[in-house]
């Protein structure tokens, strides 16, 4: 039972951008689909690329990777999905919806904060890793 409810609450969560964007009566203005369109596609790549490369290094028998599309930040498929999200958020025309792609961004960062900690712990190159590389935001943070 409780497998289905996290199945359940999940789904929903993750699902609830997507709905408050369709359900969004009002025209879709040009300036919000230039805005939206490149953030969904974006992240999707930057996300898709990320998770390749990962998985691709890691079956080789790689250790840290932090190369190619992981050189500049170190949770770059948090940033894809987070992107993703927002996108939604845009099209769906109300500062309500951006209330999921905060939750979210809040989550990750407690993710993250576990992430670094476990990282520093199995990689001894993980600390100069850190300091060439951001966590979330390309050279801000």
């Amino acid at each position: 039972m409780s497998f289905i409810s996290v199945i359940l609450f999940v789904g929903v969560f993750y699902c609830l951008p997507g709905y408050f964007a369709f359900t969004n009566a009002n025209s879709l203005a040009y300036s919000t689909a230039a805005i939206a369109i490149p953030l969904y596609i974006f992240g999707s790549l930057i996300n898709t690329a990320a998770d390749v490369q990962k998985m691709t290094a890691k079956s080789l028998g790689s250790g840290l990777v932090k190369d190619g599309i992981w050189r500049s930040v170190r949770h770059i498929n948090y940033l894809g999905d987070l992107m993703r999200y927002s996108s939604f958020s845009v099209i769906a025309g109300s500062l309500w919806a951006f209330i999921l792609p905060g939750l979210i961004t809040l989550l990750y960062l407690q993710r993250i904060g576990e992430k670094e900690q476990s990282m520093a712990n199995k990689y001894p190159d993980f600390a100069a890793y850190q300091q060439q590389s951001s966590r979330l935001l390309p050279k801000i943070w």
